[in-house]
């Protein structure tokens, strides 16, 4: 065994646990003080009802309005789209899968040309976009 070796074999794991993960091994080994009992039922009903009522991403988004665009041509991107005014414009948000990044435009459907608008992120689409990022292994 090499000296590089011995010493990685000392580094502490730093991974760390899914949400379900965490809400899977719930109060298993905690040996508590039964004077809080209810109290300490509550969290974990709160808690265990959290973990059960996780919504995925694309759920997320499609309480918002928006809709899951499939491109054949582009693998490096999943587009989520709603139409701002029908017919002539729609926000996107991107996520780039290789560059692990995201931005939401305003695109003109109408002309191909014209450079799309960054728009504001409302803290309901934030939620779906941490969300995915959360689902495509980029944040924990």
């Amino acid at each position: 065994m090499t000296k590089e070796s011995e010493e990685l074999k000392n580094v502490p794991d730093c991974t760390y646990p899914s949400i379900e993960e965490v809400c899977e091994g719930l109060w298993e080994d905690v040996e508590i003080d039964n004077s809080h009992q209810p109290e300490i039922d509550l969290i974990e009903k709160s808690l265990t009802s959290s973990c059960e009522n996780m919504k995925t991403a694309d759920e997320l988004f499609e309480e918002l309005g928006y809709s899951l665009v499939q491109t054949l041509l582009d693998r490096d991107r999943i587009v989520y789209q709603i139409d701002q005014i029908p017919g002539t414009s729609v926000d996107e948000i991107t996520f780039w899968l290789s560059d692990k990044g995201y931005c939401k435009e305003l695109v003109d459907v109408n002309n191909d040309c014209m450079t799309p608008m960054a728009q504001e992120i409302r803290i309901e689409e934030h939620l779906a976009i941490t969300q995915k990022m959360r689902e495509l292994g980029w944040i924990k």
